[in-house]
C-alpha cells in the first residue's frame, strides 16, 4: 500500500524491482498476476 500512500514511497519500492515510478503505478495492476512466485508481490503483501 506504500505506493498508494505517497508518491515518495514509490522510490524505495521501485529500487528493488529496478523499475521507474511510472512503471510502479502500472505494476499495481499486474501485481496479482505474478503473485504466484514474484518477490515484488510479496513486498506489497505486508502493508
Amino acid at each position: 500500500m506504500p505506493v498508494l500512500m505517497a508518491k515518495g514511497q514509490q522510490v524505495p519500492l521501485s529500487r528493488p524491482d529496478g523499475r521507474p515510478l511510472s512503471l510502479m503505478r502500472v505494476g499495481i495492476g499486474w501485481q496479482p498476476a505474478p503473485r504466484p512466485g514474484l518477490p515484488g508481490r510479496a513486498r506489497a503483501s505486508p502493508p
